[in-house]
């Protein structure tokens, strides 16, 4: 039985095209969103430079000077803006995978980025092998019945 007549393969179809779309789209532009739950911290995720990024924002507490900088409880998004010619790409290196740095005095980012090749290259093998497995599950099933 082929791959294409098992619903694994066509359940896996939707987030391959998803996440192909959203590479694309981070290799010419980035898009942040962001949760805040405390007035100190943020939750990022993002798409940028072909990288998912997933990190906080983080406002010290114990600054001693009026803050530049508040965080609302909420959600967020941060709008999506052209990446320079220079930080394009399609295939990033994997290698430096954080980024940790202080925006503004009282304010610490720290993100964690992945590239979208290894994030497909992870998500292929196991969905293609899902499918073939339901596949031959489904072989042996005909060939039990006659």
């Amino acid at each position: 039985m082929p791959l294409h007549r098992t619903l694994t393969f066509y359940l896996g179809l939707f987030p391959l095209v998803i996440l192909l779309w959203i590479w694309a789209d981070s290799a010419r532009n980035s898009t942040t969103w962001f949760r805040c739950q405390q007035p100190e911290q943020a939750f990022l995720v993002g798409s940028a430079g072909s990288n998912l990024g997933i990190g906080t924002l983080d406002l010290r507490p114990d600054a001693g000077h009026r803050r530049i900088l508040t965080l609302t409880p909420g959600y967020g998004r941060i709008e999506r803006y052209p990446l320079p010619d220079h930080k394009r790409g399609v295939f990033p290196s994997p290698t430096g995978p954080s980024l940790a740095f202080e925006a503004f005095r009282d304010l610490t980012v720290n993100v964690r980025r992945i590239p979208f090749w290894i994030l497909a290259a992870a998500y292929l093998p196991l969905w293609l092998g899902a499918a073939a497995w339901q596949a031959r599950v489904i072989r042996r099933r005909i060939a039990a019945q006659g």
